[in-house]
């Protein structure tokens, strides 16, 4: 994990507990939003600590083989049953190997969200401070 986040959600716990919305002419809208805010900070720092304790886990090597194998199996499966020549079916293949390639890549990609070219960004939050502080 990395080790600039927690001094990052540190910071912005600091700064959302700065925030004046707990003031006697704050309106329901506010106030919602910053026990929307205070909850939706409370649930990155559990997600946070739930994906510290889960950084080796991802999905089982025999799921992974076995969806590489069946993808390879679908793809085979025209070539050893036979099937008319030409060029529609050489495409269809290709555009059949192409789905199941993207698939296996995606799957593989999503099996840690947290460190892969396919990953979680912080800008949702820095968003929603923005957008907090329009208010």
């Amino acid at each position: 994990m990395s080790t600039r986040v927690g001094p990052t959600l540190d910071r912005l716990q600091a700064i959302v507990a700065e925030l004046p919305s707990k003031n006697a002419d704050a309106g329901p809208a506010v106030t919602q939003a910053d026990n929307d805010l205070h909850t939706a900070l409370g649930q990155v720092y559990q997600q946070r600590r739930v994906r510290i304790a889960d950084t080796t886990k991802g999905i089982p090597t025999v799921l992974i083989r076995g969806l590489i194998g069946t993808a390879v199996l679908a793809l085979l499966f025209p070539v050893l049953m036979g099937w008319p020549p030409g060029w529609r079916y050489v495409a269809g293949l290709g555009l059949l190997a192409a789905a199941m390639g993207f698939g296996v890549w995606m799957v593989l990609q999503l099996n840690m969200p947290y460190g892969n070219g396919v990953r979680v960004e912080p800008t949702a939050f820095l968003d929603a401070l923005v957008r907090y502080r329009s208010l």
